[in-house]
């Protein structure tokens, strides 16, 4: 590659360093025209050379490009994948939310519920031992 670009080095050099004036001889207005011809032709040269090189780099700079896309889009349904998913366990969270309350709820609901039971029970307990009380004093007053 260094030895392709050595011309196009010289003739970027020539064409920076520009066109010396004029001589006063014809001599020197031919070496003068003798050189851009040369300039001219060596950097054609370089552009025909270099046009291959060229299409390759541009060629493997697509295939890069559509490399970095195609793992762009992957990240990308990956990305919407789990934003979709996190969605879907915050609604799960919610509802396991709502059901724990409902059942703690529910839980508070049967323990008072119980606690009246064991009063209604021992309100009855009593009151039964009362007309047990009351049959026994009934039955002894018949006898």
């Amino acid at each position: 590659l260094e030895d392709k670009c050595k011309p196009l080095e010289i003739a970027v050099k020539l064409n920076h360093e520009g066109v010396q004036p004029p001589k006063k001889d014809a001599h020197s207005a031919e070496d003068s025209l003798a050189t851009l011809e040369e300039s001219r032709r060596i950097l054609q040269q370089s552009n025909q050379k270099m046009r291959p090189q060229i299409g390759i780099l541009n060629d493997k700079l697509y295939q890069t490009l559509r490399w970095h896309k195609e793992q762009f889009d992957s990240s990308k349904a990956v990305h919407n994948d789990l934003i979709t998913k996190h969605s879907a366990l915050e609604g799960k969270y919610e509802a396991l939310e709502i059901a724990t309350k409902l059942k703690t709820e529910e839980s508070e609901s049967l323990k008072k519920n119980a606690h009246s039971a064991k009063k209604s029970i021992a309100s009855l307990q009593k009151t039964m031992g009362c007309l047990e009380e009351s049959n026994q004093m009934k039955e002894n007053q018949i006898h």
